[in-house]
């Protein structure tokens, strides 16, 4: 009896807390929403649509390389003298990056200048010869005259028996004589000419070694062809370089951006297609645009290959950094834009997408049709059947169908 006492007092306790609590509830639920607690009227929210555009993303990764690049290697062989750059290091057009040993040009210059010399006395030599020379074949000359004259008349003489033999054999010896004259004079022209030419001829061995030996020199020096960034040293002092790359340079005042998308994407991409990429060096998206497309498609991926070029000036972003990428395919712009939750019911015909949304008219929901166009970032393009500034419901939504009493709470314009 006790017991069953007990449980009566317990049991009545327990329901007498339960109707607490409901009260309570009752209570509170009426404080705040009063008028649905008077009837079927639902609290809600109104949200203003805003103008705006939506597009669609597609995302993919790329990489980021150096347009200009080139490995540089000594025009000339020979053994590296300095190098005084490494890698890391920036370097401006004209910039002196290595050099090779100079004895061999030195010793080969030296022996061409001394060739030089000599070959400038020899031709000096040879002109005053030839000087020399044809001051004696016209003085030979002279003399051929006179002593043939002289002959010519003895001879005429001696004919008519008037003058006595040996005299007309003295006058005949002196004219043998003035020939062989001028013909050694002749000989000895030749070979100052001659003489002339075997100067001339090593003044122009001399010549050549010693612009052999400039033109090493100036081919002794690496020079940097364009301003940029070392990223390779290939070599040490004191190797023989022969044809080897002793730095890798790269241009990296503009880098581009190049990567791939699934082939059904490739008619809706063309130069001047927008973009944004982000990488680990830089915060916020940086915009760009594409500038090429390549209509080839992949076999084994099934995609194809775009680029954008990227300016670098201030060097932000790394050659070869690999890059995350979005594309917009398609975009819908200057088109009423409300958070993609609030539509119901969304149905594909044909190129043509609807959906459902509820606005407040005279104090009640009334569903609407509208069309619907690009979805991004939780938000949704209204492509028709709604006006601009009309008010749609907000929060509340889902307690709704078509004619449901509603009161409004507040108004706000849609989130960013």
């Amino acid at each position: 009896m006790t017991s069953h006492l007990h449980f009566q007092r317990t049991s009545r306790n327990v329901s007498d807390a339960l109707a607490r609590i409901a009260m309570l509830f009752l209570v509170s639920f009426n404080a705040v929403f009063p008028m649905y607690a008077a009837d079927d009227t639902v609290p809600v929210t109104l949200l203003m649509p805003r103008f705006g555009t939506v597009a669609k993303i597609e995302k993919t990764t790329g990489e980021l390389q150096a347009i200009r690049r080139a490995g540089l290697q000594m025009k000339s062989k020979g053994t590296i003298d300095h190098m005084f750059v490494r890698e890391g290091d920036r370097v401006s057009q004209g910039q002196i990056l290595a050099t090779l040993e100079m004895k061999h040009f030195q010793l080969g210059l030296d022996q061409a200048q001394s060739m030089a010399k000599t070959a400038d006395s020899q031709t000096k030599a040879a002109v005053a010869a030839i000087d020399a020379a044809s001051t004696g074949v016209q003085q030979a000359e002279v003399r051929l005259q006179t002593v043939t004259r002289d002959y010519e008349r003895a001879k005429g003489l001696r004919d008519k028996d008037t003058i006595p033999q040996q005299q007309y054999d003295q006058i005949e010896g002196q004219y043998k004589l003035a020939i062989v004259g001028l013909e050694a004079a002749k000989k000895q022209l030749l070979q100052a000419k001659a003489g002339l030419e075997v100067a001339q001829a090593q003044t122009g061995v001399a010549e050549v070694g010693i612009q052999t030996a400039r033109q090493y020199h100036d081919e002794a020096s690496l020079i940097a062809p364009f301003a940029g960034l070392i990223v390779a040293k290939l070599v040490q002092e004191n190797e023989p370089c022969g044809e080897k790359t002793l730095y890798n340079l790269i241009d990296d005042s503009e880098l581009e951006l190049s990567f791939r998308l699934p082939e059904r994407f490739l008619p809706l991409i063309s130069p001047g297609t927008s973009l944004s990429f982000t990488t680990p060096l830089v915060n916020d998206a940086v915009p760009a645009s594409v500038t090429t497309v390549v209509p080839n498609i992949d076999a084994q991926s099934r995609t194809f290959l775009c680029k954008a070029l990227i300016p670098n000036a201030d060097h932000r972003f790394s050659n070869g950094g690999f890059v995350d990428v979005n594309v917009v395919v398609s975009e819908d712009r200057n088109v009423l834009v409300v958070p993609s939750f609030l539509i119901r019911n969304v149905n594909a015909s044909g190129s043509q997408k609807t959906g459902s949304l509820f606005i407040e008219e005279n104090g009640k929901a009334r569903k609407i049709t509208v069309i619907v166009g690009q979805e991004s970032a939780g938000n949704i393009a209204i492509l028709g059947g709604l006006t601009s500034g009309t008010a749609v419901i907000y929060l509340g939504n889902n307690k709704l169908e078509d004619g449901s009493p509603v009161a409004i709470q507040k108004s706000e314009g849609a989130p960013r």
